[in-house]
């Protein structure tokens, strides 16, 4: 979805603020990881698919200037620990 979209440049036929609060609703602050599910354990399947969609994210909302260069809307020093 997220990436295909992306690709053919069909990216504003996402609904980013519900994708976005979703995403980062995932990461888990005390693992740094994400989980799939609400009260579900962090995994790192999810972590390596759920973190790669944030660059992609982060790239939309900087072309839309809803977010400012170098911004970030996770934690990713985190997620690498985790991972």
């Amino acid at each position: 979805g997220l990436a295909a979209l992306s690709l053919l440049g069909a990216a504003h036929r996402l609904r980013l603020p519900p994708l976005v609060r979703w995403l980062v609703g995932r990461q888990m602050a005390h693992a740094g990881g994400f989980q799939g599910r609400t009260n579900k354990l962090v995994d790192s399947c999810y972590s390596f698919w759920q973190g790669g969609a944030f660059p992609l994210v982060q790239s939309l909302l900087q072309s839309r200037g809803e977010l400012a260069p170098g911004g970030a809307i996770y934690n990713a020093p985190a997620l690498l620990d985790y991972l």
